[in-house]
């Protein structure tokens, strides 16, 4: 497949046909189980980088353009896959899939010529799609030299995403003008969030600007509502704006928390200064969510690796989890206590060296005990970075039995064993 020649989204949506596979709903509302399917190409946190279905097409040589326009192409349908009662791609699912793009494209971007020049020509409806995508989604090279601008110009695509999801719950039938002050919410509601987090953090003036002026360019204002928006982060005043929907509060959330975290300001202290329950849950959930994906994909971000360690980051991944955890500790002891091969084997752990097989063992059942939580269950967590070590760390000490202490786990070392 040629991202360079004509045609090639149908060429993928072919190979990707028999790759889809329904969601499963299980406990998680859809646009919990759409957060979870979209978390792993980066398009959530402004950094497009895979697409979201394992699918064996490697985008590393692909033109930078082109890479997030078959993204994008992929989320969309995503999308439309997830409000539907037919979750698996099949060829009928598909025509309803593009019908249903391509009265989003004629009612959110009216303007855009998705049909060609030609009036006579009839192009099929994956080549009107394609021509979109590639006329919406542009690369300048002074996004690449800066990091805010072209994080910000990326996480407007998920925006578009938000409104199309808007779209379909709707029936199709909002105006351009509904979508357009919907897709103008989400900016708002990010941009305020992101400066009073900012603030909270006593940031000076002159490093806000840094960040929040390619926001604002991203956000696409008139004249008179981009004054609005200067006006206020010059006078550091509080504005109230109403609440969305549940994605686009938790992408904003995200973002904001991604913000704080790639500015390489002090995240411990921030948490510390929150203290309503709620607001704390919704950040940790945000920051794990965070450093999940940059464990997944460590190395492909730069910017976002240069603000730390991978040690430190999984040290600070461990202490967020265990914080969040907190929050649900008497159902997580609960399923420790009631686990009696996990405590056979943690009780053992006090006074021999354990195999390799019995650590996974107790990596498995920890697994099943936190992964249920209402807390973590549409957090995609970074399994292989999760060892039965870094679990014992990450959940908290009150929720283990008074037989078991961390400290004391007898450990091998080569040929010599350590209590």
């Amino acid at each position: 497949m040629d991202p360079t020649k004509k045609d090639w989204l149908s060429a993928y949506f072919d190979l990707a046909r028999s790759e889809h596979t329904a969601y499963r709903l299980g406990d998680l509302t859809v646009s919990q189980r759409l957060y979870r399917a979209l978390h792993a190409s980066g398009i959530i946190f402004g950094h497009p980088i895979k697409i979201p279905l394992d699918i064996a097409i490697d985008l590393a040589e692909w033109p930078v353009e082109e890479r997030i326009q078959l993204i994008m192409a992929e989320s969309f349908m995503t999308v439309f896959l997830s409000q539907q009662s037919a979750l698996s791609l099949s060829n009928t699912s598909l025509e309803k899939a593009m019908d249903s793009f391509l009265k989003w494209v004629e009612i959110r971007y009216p303007k855009m010529n998705h049909k060609g020049i030609n009036p006579f020509a009839k192009p099929s409806k994956t080549l009107q799609f394609e021509r979109f995508l590639k006329q919406h989604i542009q690369v300048k090279g002074e996004w690449n030299a800066q990091f805010w601008r072209g994080y910000f110009q990326n996480s407007k695509l998920f925006v578009d995403l938000l409104v199309y999801q808007a779209f379909l719950q709707n029936e199709g039938q909002q105006s351009t003008e509904q979508l357009a002050e919907k897709h103008l919410q989400i900016h708002w509601r990010l941009l305020l969030k992101i400066n009073s987090g900012l603030n909270k953090m006593q940031l000076e003036d002159q490093e806000k600007s840094k960040i929040l002026h390619p926001l604002i360019d991203a956000m696409d204002l008139s004249k008179s509502e981009r004054n609005k928006a200067q006006n206020h982060l010059s006078n550091r005043k509080e504005m109230e704006v109403g609440s969305l929907d549940w994605l686009s509060e938790k992408f904003i959330n995200d973002n904001t928390a991604l913000c704080l975290w790639a500015s390489g300001l002090e995240i411990e202290k921030h948490l510390q200064s929150l203290e309503d329950s709620t607001e704390l849950i919704s950040f940790l959930q945000s920051l794990l969510s965070i450093e999940s994906f940059v464990i997944h994909n460590w190395g492909a971000i730069n910017h976002l690796q240069s603000k730390q360690s991978y040690q430190q980051l999984g040290v600070q991944f461990s202490s967020h989890l265990k914080q969040l955890l907190q929050y649900d500790l008497a159902k997580i002891k609960n399923g420790i206590a009631q686990a009696q091969a996990l405590n056979e084997l943690l009780s053992e752990s006090q006074k021999r060296a354990l195999s390799s097989t019995e650590y996974q063992s107790i990596r498995q059942q920890l697994l099943d005990i936190i992964t249920p939580s209402e807390l973590l269950s549409y957090i995609p967590l970074p399994l292989l970075f999760l060892t039965a070590s870094t679990l014992l760390k990450s959940i908290p000490d009150e929720a283990f039995g008074v037989d078991f202490s961390l400290d004391k786990i007898v450990q091998r070392r080569g040929n010599r064993v350590i209590n």
